[in-house]
């Protein structure tokens, strides 16, 4: 019995994290899709409703985000504590994917309030009722930038 117990959380677990995910919106360890050179603009990017990040660690954790853009500039958002955005700030080195493709980029924290009021506009006019009402004093806002 314990070895069915042990079998079945295993498999449930490699599920969870398992390294299957060709952008079929699941997170886990693998990003997938082909390293793409950054585009001149953000607005092909911009199209995909979620977008995937991995953040590095002990492992590579890939999780789905929103993203949008801003006067040609590509933004992030995160709740404060989040586990992402916790690793993001231990380490800016990303892979962001959209689509087949994936850029290495470089996070930069915003904290200029009109460049956050923005952002924050941004992302209401691209994911309508689905971002007001969140808190916005308690997300970090960050720019994908290239990597130093």
């Amino acid at each position: 019995m314990k070895r069915i117990t042990f079998a079945l959380a295993l498999l449930l677990f490699l599920t969870a994290c398992g390294p299957y995910s060709r952008y079929e919106r699941w997170p886990g360890l693998y990003l997938g899709g082909s390293e793409a050179p950054l585009p001149p603009d953000w607005s092909q990017v911009e199209l995909e409703m979620i977008t995937q990040i991995q953040t590095r660690g002990t492992l590579p954790i890939v999780n789905n985000i929103w993203a949008a853009s801003s006067d040609g500039k590509l933004y992030v958002r995160g709740s404060k504590g989040n586990r992402w955005t916790l690793r993001a700030l231990k380490n800016p080195e990303v892979r962001l994917r959209s689509g087949d493709f994936y850029y290495p980029l470089y996070l930069k924290q915003i904290s200029d309030s009109a460049e956050i009021e923005r952002v924050n506009a941004a992302f209401e006019a691209k994911y309508t009722d689905r971002a007001r009402g969140t808190a916005h004093y308690e997300r970090l806002v960050f720019e994908l930038v290239k990597r130093p």
